[in-house]
């Protein structure tokens, strides 16, 4: 997790990374609405319009939310902060959510799992 300190530079470091996790978060929404005006926009149907629909539904939108939990956790937010309630079957992978969030900072998969462990 995000650890606090007034070493200016580690939190300059610390800061980049909180900002490249909203840019893949934003990039992410973005490709999601783009992907639906380009649809409407050709009005695409059969085969082509199905095959977006299951990008942006499937993929597109489990990669938005393990963005959103990276962003979270790099923010040092309470992972019940961001999602208070999830189905059962539905929660999020450790591994998957460590790997996403190593793309900015360095983690491991037991301090993810201690993360999504603490509901207070």
């Amino acid at each position: 997790m995000a650890v606090a300190t007034n070493d200016k530079k580690w939190n300059s470091h610390h800061g980049v990374q909180v900002i490249a996790a909203r840019v893949n978060v934003k990039s992410l929404a973005a490709e999601a609405a783009i992907i639906r005006e380009e649809a409407a926009r050709h009005k695409l149907t059969g085969e082509h319009k199905e095959s977006l629909h299951r990008h942006r539904r499937g993929r597109l939108r489990r990669e938005a939310r393990y963005a959103q939990l990276a962003y979270a956790f790099l923010r040092g937010r309470k992972y019940r902060e961001v999602e208070q309630k999830v189905r059962y079957g539905n929660e999020p992978n450790r591994i998957t959510l460590a790997k996403k969030i190593s793309r900015f900072q360095y983690t491991d998969e037991v301090t993810v799992g201690r993360w999504l462990a603490r509901t207070a």
